[in-house]
């Protein structure tokens, strides 16, 4: 039982770490498609053809939502409502993607091995229960006296059902994983590459020294070059796409309907309320525990409106509600340094002064978040009744044309925006969008052109293309140059003065590994770094070669190379170690896939859209 018990541990440990990976994987953009078909009315989507229950996702949306609650002293925004949504779809998805291959795999759990990963592995919910605790902590002898028991059976038979899923996961995983392998030469080639360490003198030629005098690049050059690498500039499909942006920034309303409360604080603190208590109650910045004391700070790195509503008082006086590029202030004066550190009382002399504030911040108001998708919702209406072009100049909108971009990658003016990157690539040309949102946005595009997968025209590449000619012109010229240095140094000149008089850089590395980082002329550049272990002998030289930052030759000054006995020692270490990177790598691999792979159906905007309150579970 116990080789049982020693075959589960580690990919049961896996599971945990790797299916938080692969929804990492899945929120880089998963490649989902929308299938046709009506979903039940109990289903909010579809996995694989699988349906996705409301009761499913309230339960994991509602986890997720009552958890942050929980954190947060404030209400959840919708657009971190909206967030949450997303991210417990994904959880459902890889959830399920995960016990469909379970499924299909058959795979089988028997009841010993039920029961060793519950002798070993408590669940947590168990945990907490107050029948296996001792003093409010978990006691491990209760917990097996329990198990123990065969009056508890129909118990423990329930809580089987609980864990199967990760016990399933496990056997999964190591199927999954059972191919890889980890060879010695690769535990050897490891264990040299983290503790052999080599000592050279280095001469490097920058490549810098000489891209202004590249100055002959001709369009044959370029030509040429961009014929013999058109490899380099394949691209998959590309959408460009016209934009208007709506920005969710507050409005003088939003201003002045905090000012008006500010203005009421104002009012109660000149009636004698507490300042210290309105601050605890109301600011939101670090010093909120202090009662909104600032302490001592530069008075040039102040906003100036705070500064100037600060210094117009006298020494503990209160302001009136002033406003700053951080919201509405009530300030309280408390005392001025100089530039000595000592405290002052001539403002003129003050580099330093002490502050207290209460401070209420200023974000949209719902009318405003209103406004704003009325004129997104109106630009849009327009732009489709005639063009995008003429909808900006008659509503004075700001209509941008971003550079083509691939699926899955920022769009220029807008950033990383999932919705506006699958709407690029679900539409024609022409086509125009309704209203879509974002944490900071609300915005329109339209479908400009597209690019299908192939090589890039040279006119679009033409300036990267000119400036990898330089960089080969220029890297020659290096390579050049360390040839000279190098005939002059096998000559009998000194290394540093050669160097020096051709303007290259001469240093000693001292004792580096094979990850180490270089100088700026050679950085951590693979060609330099495995010429320098290459060479054997002690006072052995390289032939000058080029590299990604210049050209150079290196000197062998000093090698250390670890025994025989120190591999033996740690031989099985760094053995477990790779398994463990290769199996990790495996299953992310695998998982990720079969996730990007799923074909999913999601209902969330429409289900959400008529009803915004979130869906929690008492």
């Amino acid at each position: 039982m116990f080789e049982i018990l020693r075959g589960w541990i580690k990919p049961i440990i896996y599971v945990t770490l790797t299916v938080f990976l692969a929804l990492i994987v899945l929120e880089w953009g998963a490649q989902i498609t929308n299938p046709a078909g009506d979903l039940s009315a109990a289903a909010i989507g579809r996995v694989n053809g699988e349906e996705v229950s409301r009761d499913m996702f309230n339960r994991v949306y509602g986890d997720l939502y009552n958890t942050e609650q929980a954190r947060s002293e404030v209400d959840i925004s919708e657009d971190r409502q909206t967030e949450l949504r997303e991210q417990a779809w994904n959880r459902i998805v890889a959830d399920m993607v995960l016990q469909q291959e379970i499924t299909k795999a058959n795979v089988e759990v028997t009841d010993p091995e039920l029961f060793l990963f519950l002798r070993f592995n408590p669940p947590s919910i168990l945990r907490t229960q107050t029948q296996f605790q001792t003093n409010g902590q978990f006691d491990y002898q209760k917990y097996m006296q329990v198990m123990a028991d065969p009056g508890n059976a129909p118990f423990w038979a329930q809580v089987e059902q609980y864990v199967l899923p990760q016990v399933q996961a496990a056997k999964m995983q190591e199927i999954v994983v059972a191919s890889a392998r980890v060879t010695k030469a690769e535990v050897r080639d490891a264990f040299m590459a983290s503790r052999e360490k080599v000592n050279c003198a280095v001469i490097s030629v920058p490549l810098t020294n000489f891209y202004s005098k590249v100055t002959d690049i001709s369009d044959a050059d370029i030509n040429t070059w961009f014929n013999n690498n058109k490899s380099r500039f394949e691209s998959d499909e590309r959408r460009q796409v016209e934009l208007a942006v709506f920005s969710k920034a507050v409005s003088e309303n939003d201003w002045t309907r905090v000012q008006r409360v500010t203005q009421s604080l104002y009012d109660s603190l000149m009636a004698g309320a507490d300042f210290a208590t309105l601050a605890k109650n109301h600011n939101k910045d670090g010093s909120r525990e202090q009662g909104g004391d600032l302490g001592f700070m530069p008075i040039s790195g102040l906003d100036s409106g705070f500064v100037a509503g600060a210094m117009a008082l006298q020494k503990d006086e209160i302001s009136k509600p002033v406003r700053s590029a951080y919201g509405w202030h009530i300030i309280k004066l408390l005392a001025y340094r100089d530039n000595q550190g000592k405290e002052t009382s001539d403002k003129t002399k003050a580099m330093e002064i002490h502050t207290a504030n209460i401070l209420l911040d200023v974000a949209p108001s719902q009318e405003t978040f209103d406004a704003i998708r009325a004129k997104a919702r109106e630009f849009s209406d327009k732009a489709s009744g005639s063009s995008f072009a003429e909808a900006g100049k008659e509503l004075a909108v700001d209509v941008k044309t971003s550079q083509l971009f691939r699926k899955g990658e920022a769009i220029e003016g807008l950033g990383l925006d999932k919705a506006a990157n699958e709407y690029a690539f679900s539409h024609d040309p022409g086509a125009i969008s309704d209203p879509l949102e974002n944490a900071s946005s609300i915005f329109v595009l339209r479908v400009a052109q597209t690019r299908a997968k192939g090589t890039m025209p040279l006119d679009e590449v033409r300036e990267a293309v000119t400036n990898l000619v330089r960089n080969e012109k220029a890297k020659l010229i290096a390579l050049d140059t360390a040839k000279v240095i190098f005939q002059e140094v096998q000559a009998g000149v000194a290394w540093d003065a050669a160097a020096s008089a051709h303007g290259a850089i001469f240093h000693e590395t001292g004792p580096i590994d094979r990850n180490a980082v270089l100088p700026s002329s050679v950085g951590r550049d693979p060609k330099a770094l495995g010429t320098m272990f290459s060479l054997r002998d002690i006072g052995q030289v390289s032939q000058p070669m080029a590299h990604d930052r210049g050209a150079g030759f290196y000197k062998l000054l000093e090698r250390q190379s670890p025994g025989v006995d120190e591999f033996t020692a740690v031989e099985d270490s760094i053995a477990t170690q790779l398994l463990n990177q290769k199996q990790t790598a495996v299953w992310q691999n695998w998982y990720g896939s079969r996730i990007l792979e799923a074909t999913t159906k999601n209902n969330l905007a429409a289900e959400f859209t008529r009803n915004e309150e979130p869906v929690t579970e008492e």
